[in-house]
């Protein structure tokens, strides 16, 4: 059992709002065809609701996550054991 309470995502924030996922985008990404007062209801559902973008769907989505790994040796041995 998992205690992590399950992320809203984009889509239960629309289905709140009654709005389509698209206008929800919109309103966040703060796109000039949104009313002032439909991004201001979206914004004000979305910290209630404690809605976080996915970071994960925004790496895929875009190509690129920004992420940097680092690999390094901590012994001198040259091969792995199981």
């Amino acid at each position: 059992m998992s205690s992590r309470k399950q992320q809203i995502s984009l889509r239960d924030l629309a289905n709140h709002l009654n709005l389509s996922t698209s206008t929800v985008s919109r309103a966040l990404a703060d796109h000039r065809d949104i009313s002032e007062a439909t991004k201001e209801r979206v914004r004000q559902v979305a910290k209630e609701l404690n809605y976080r973008p996915n970071q994960l769907a925004a790496a895929l989505r875009k190509g690129h996550s920004k992420t940097l790994g680092s690999l390094y040796r901590t012994s001198k041995a040259t091969s792995f054991r199981p």
